[in-house]
């Protein structure tokens, strides 16, 4: 439950947290701070979609 809840947290940031990459950026390296747009993306958009497809398979194989 506890990834979970990181999980979640993380995409709550990604959704309402005012320019998220330039508070990341601050003190980062210079490769981690050129990185930070593609997963500030890959948390905003494609995790929740992965998600989503992962609990809908679930759900319909009845896994649970």
């Amino acid at each position: 439950f506890l990834a979970i809840g990181a999980f979640l947290t993380a995409i709550v940031v990604g959704w309402f947290m005012k320019d998220p990459v330039s508070e990341l950026a601050e003190g980062a390296s210079p490769l981690v701070a050129r990185t930070l747009p593609i997963w500030y993306f890959v948390v905003r958009y494609v995790l929740p979609i992965a998600t989503g497809a992962v609990l809908w398979v679930m759900i319909q194989s009845k896994f649970f």
